[in-house]
């Protein structure tokens, strides 16, 4: 037991290498946080001192959740794996914590946020790469990704649209990861108070970077982050703003085929006809593919409102299949929205929870300097309320959230003296 804390370096380079772990997928990052959450565990048993009167309210919440969700599955005669996937999710909750215990000095904050820097430049360079020679540095096809990766057919001509996916392979989510760690980056730039130049190279990068990768939302997290940024900050900022604007726009008439991505007939084109009628308009938005699985998930919600169906509800009750497309209706693993997953799952009730959640961790993590609690703003606006597109339980992405949000509850008791730039 005394070797847990006098080896806790370990730790903090296991949580070091999450940031370049994700890039392989989720097995490899469920292996790095579970190692990190038992050894805190244990540390834990021993000391009874991690837990303190401020992380109380936080822990009957998730005690509560953990609780009501195995309740409201078992109601919904969900088999034994089923009910154990979900009984699981307590990991992030126990990671949330694990992150205050391991950084447990403002250096090491500074060689994390480093760390995501890295990996973010690191992760645009071969998207760069991949777009300049069609392959990225472990020879993936940039065309190939796009066959294997595509969920929807939103063209006939497949093989005309190009997105670039770098490290990530088959998986189309280079863009998500950029926009995700985005915020953190910004808090590594604070903190350091680098020179403008720095700070705008870094920006104009990240963009490309999404910009390559071809996610509309992604896109639009980071847009929107940065908006805010201009807003709160209420500094220069805006002249890079405006500058993404333009350069964003040069882009999509350089490249036809990320044009025809960004601004195809699902849904952006729609939105910008403005000559359509309101009836046509109408119409034209209602058959999206969001949009159709939001209108599926709001009849199963209908149903059962306020207790849902269990663990992966829409999934198990909308199709047996990825991809089922009958009378217009379209049916996939996860309503591609966050609230609407926990909804079909386990109901209002189940949303009113982890929603209660997230808000006291904010309400904690708000009481800090004023530079941070616009950052705060700007991670919880872009997580919950622009990027929440994905499926909430997803392992992969239930690791970077709680990584994010578990980051910023650490820097709400960091001595500020060790950042003299932050007031």
């Amino acid at each position: 037991m005394i070797s847990i804390n006098h080896h806790k370096s370990v730790f903090f380079y296991l949580l070091l290498i999450l940031p370049f772990a994700l890039i392989t997928g989720p097995l490899i990052p469920e292996i790095i946080i579970n190692i990190i959450n038992v050894f805190f565990l244990l540390n834990y048993l021993k000391k009874k001192k991690i837990i303190d009167k401020t992380n109380k309210k936080i822990i009957f919440v998730m005690l509560l959740i953990i609780f009501y969700c195995l309740i409201i599955n078992i109601i919904n005669n969900l088999d034994k794996e089923q009910i154990f996937k979900n009984f699981f999710y307590f990991r992030f909750f126990i990671f949330f914590f694990s992150i205050s215990w391991i950084l447990d000095d403002e250096i090491k904050i500074k060689k994390f946020l480093s760390i995501v820097v890295i990996a973010i430049i690191l992760i645009v360079f071969d998207l760069i790469f991949q777009y300049i020679f069609s392959f990225n540095l472990l020879g993936f096809d940039a065309l190939e990704n796009y066959k294997k990766g595509m969920m929807f057919a939103e063209t006939t001509e497949i093989t005309e649209i190009k997105r670039y996916s770098g490290f990530f392979g088959d998986e189309l989510i280079a863009g998500s990861y950029l926009s995700k760690f985005f915020i953190l980056a910004l808090i590594y730039f604070l903190i350091k108070k680098s020179n403008f130049l720095k700070f705008f190279c870094f920006i104009i990068l990240v963009f490309f970077g999404i910009y390559l990768s071809g996610e509309r939302s992604s896109m639009m997290t980071f847009l929107f982050a940065f908006f805010m940024m201009v807003f709160l900050f209420k500094n220069n900022l805006r002249y890079i703003f405006f500058a993404l604007i333009i350069l964003f726009t040069i882009l999509l008439n350089f490249n036809s085929s990320l044009k025809q991505r960004f601004l195809n007939d699902e849904p952006f084109n729609i939105i910008l006809s403005y000559n359509l009628d309101k009836k046509e308009f109408f119409a034209k938005l209602k058959n999206t593919n969001h949009a159709l699985l939001f209108n599926n998930s709001y009849n199963l919600i209908k149903k059962k409102p306020f207790f849902g169906y269990g663990y992966k509800g829409f999934k198990r009750n909308c199709s047996t299949y990825k991809m089922d497309v009958v009378d217009n209706k379209i049916c996939s693993t996860h309503p591609h929205n966050y609230y609407l997953d926990i909804l079909t799952s386990f109901g209002f009730f189940g949303l009113l929870l982890f929603l209660s959640l997230f808000l006291i961790i904010a309400v904690k993590t708000f009481r800090i300097s004023k530079e941070f609690q616009n950052i705060t703003i700007i991670l919880y606006l872009s997580l919950f309320f622009i990027a929440a597109s994905g499926s909430f339980f997803n392992n992969w992405i239930s690791i970077i959230i709680w990584l994010n949000i578990g980051f910023l509850y650490r820097l709400s008791k960091v001595n500020y003296s060790y950042f003299p730039n932050i007031k």
